[in-house]
């Protein structure tokens, strides 16, 4: 699995992160090509090597017109589904939008779609958002980690005035992610609300976690726009992480005494209680009796909570227990849109031998809607992720 560690020593901002990505091996000419299907007008990028205290790193600055209207989320959103981007840039800088606007939203006090975005909603940042996104898509990162963030302190400057520093927006879009105290001498705003949104949609369940052992492959240097005490530079550490490997226990039991209504509703009890899967195999037992293999896969450890589990749903008198080892592939979820109506589709693995999978639940839903076969959604839904893809 391929996986990108942000060292964040002084920070983070959106221009630092566009900077790390593309000197950690993101196309420029293809991010830019992405980019221009926004309907912005009147931008430029500009892409330079600076020196830090001694250290070369990479700048981005997003060149743009002076703006006088202040957006919504509505407007973002509605700018960001124009521009008909590949679908993993789109959902990453929509949700960012969204993150930021609850975030506003919890601050003051109102409704979401009341937000009005004044410098996240600006030009520079909307770039800046949806760059990274496209640089992470293009490097085809699938985890991302993160060092704990300094908070920063002192005051800055915003539309709503003099806040102390991290702004109040910043804060809550920091909630579940470690921080820690400020480098010596570092004051002021090191983490910004486009930083803090990339970063907090990134790592999504991944807040507050650590990589395991990984194989560096690359790294990239983004710079910031102060001259600080320190080095300002956020690093990227790009790497493989193998399968994910983990230790699990198998309960094993043969019944030739019960329904078959009654396993099959075991089954989903099973996993709404925390079983990893469930499978029923049929048997040919003593005296010719037909019965049934019932196996349960549980996180190590949890074997006699199944146990009691499965004595008291089922009329199984005794069970196998047998530790195992398990290798997983790199799993997500994605939202695609046919002519039937939004689907989701489910990727296992990475690349070339990933695997699409429509849900079947979602295409048996969209399919009766439509009153079209389900094979008609199963292959609507594959194409139209792979277009966008």
């Amino acid at each position: 699995m391929k996986i990108a560690y942000f060292d964040c020593p002084t920070g983070i901002s959106g221009d630092m992160t566009v900077a790390a990505l593309l000197d950690a091996g993101a196309c420029r000419e293809e991010l830019e090509y992405i980019l221009r299907q926004l309907p912005l007008a009147g931008w430029q990028m500009q892409i330079s090597r600076v020196d830090k205290q001694g250290l070369a790193a990479m700048k981005v600055d997003f060149i743009c017109p002076e703006e006088n209207d202040h957006r919504h989320l509505g407007d973002i959103r509605k700018l960001i589904l124009a521009a008909g981007l590949p679908l993993p840039v789109e959902e990453f800088a929509v949700n960012a939008f969204e993150d930021l606007a609850r975030a506003e939203a919890a601050v003051h006090g109102c409704p979401v779609d009341d937000i009005h975005f004044h410098e996240v909603g600006a030009m520079d940042a909307i770039l800046d958002i949806t760059a990274a996104a496209a640089a992470l898509h293009l490097l085809a990162i699938e985890q991302v980690y993160a060092s704990p963030l300094p908070l920063g302190s002192g005051f800055v400057n915003c539309a709503h005035g003099c806040l102390p520093a991290p702004a109040p927006a910043v804060l809550r879009l920091l909630e579940d992610m470690p921080v820690r105290p400020d480098p010596p001498g570092v004051s002021g705003e090191l983490v910004t609300p486009t930083g803090a949104a990339i970063l907090g949609r990134a790592l999504g369940k991944n807040k507050g976690c650590q990589p395991g052992h990984f194989t560096l492959k690359n790294c990239g240097f983004g710079a910031g726009k102060r001259d600080l005490p320190v080095p300002n530079l956020l690093r990227v550490l790009i790497g493989e992480e193998g399968q994910e490997e983990a230790q699990v226990e198998l309960l094993q039991t043969w019944i030739d005494d019960a329904s078959p209504e009654l396993l099959a509703d075991f089954s989903p009890k099973a996993l709404e209680a925390g079983a990893l899967d469930v499978a029923l195999s049929p048997l040919l037992m003593k005296k010719g009796r037909l019965g049934a293999e019932l196996t349960v896969l549980v996180p190590a450890g949890e074997s006699g909570r199944f146990a009691q589990l499965i004595f008291a749903a089922t009329t199984a008198s005794g069970l196998r227990i047998i530790p195992a080892r398990r290798l997983t592939l790199s799993r997500c979820s994605r939202k695609v849109v046919t002519a039937y109506g939004p689907v989701s589709v489910k990727i296992n693995g990475q690349g070339a031998d990933a695997t699409i999978a429509p849900e079947y639940e979602s295409c048996r839903q969209a399919a009766k809607a439509a009153d079209v076969p389900l094979k008609a959604v199963y292959q609507a839904a594959i194409a139209a992720y792979l277009s966008r893809r």
